[in-house]
């Protein structure tokens, strides 16, 4: 059963992704082609589409602690991330807001010099340049990463 903050999330994403989609058919034809010159394998969305996390972590099983690519549009991107019981990330700074959705499981996560607990339903927003890193995971742990462009 899906939880408020879940659901709350997915509108989130729904509501990006309408956006991306706006602007880009605003886009010139030739900013187009370059996007879709850097793009890698994964097409840029062209229209509203359904995933389940479930079956694309299943699909996926052999990466244990992998970072997987579910939607590249031109100004966002949808991945799901897994660490296994025990699992540590490397300390990390990213280049644009994120956005983390805990799926399932639990750990924590540092955010410049503070440490938070994360379990499944917590939100977490990273801006732009903010120093973190996951640790301490309990049980394995799927985020739902959304990344700016």
């Amino acid at each position: 059963m899906l939880t408020k903050s879940l659901v709350l999330c997915f509108f989130a994403v729904i509501i990006m992704l309408a956006g991306c989609q706006q602007q880009s058919n605003q886009s010139s034809s030739e900013e187009k082609k370059a996007k879709q010159k850097t793009a890698d394998s994964k097409p840029t969305p062209q229209k509203s589409e359904i995933f389940n996390v479930r079956r694309i972590l299943n699909e996926k099983a052999h990466n244990k602690s992998a970072l997987i690519d579910v939607v590249k549009a031109s100004h966002m991107e949808v991945r799901l991330k897994q660490f296994l019981p025990g699992d540590t990330g490397p300390q990390i700074t990213h280049q644009t807001d994120v956005l983390f959705y805990v799926v399932r499981g639990q750990g924590k996560v540092n955010i410049e010099d503070k440490e938070e607990p994360l379990k499944t339903g917590t939100i977490l927003f990273i801006p732009k340049g903010a120093n973190h890193r996951f640790h301490s995971i309990t049980e394995r742990m799927v985020l739902l990463v959304v990344v700016d462009k």
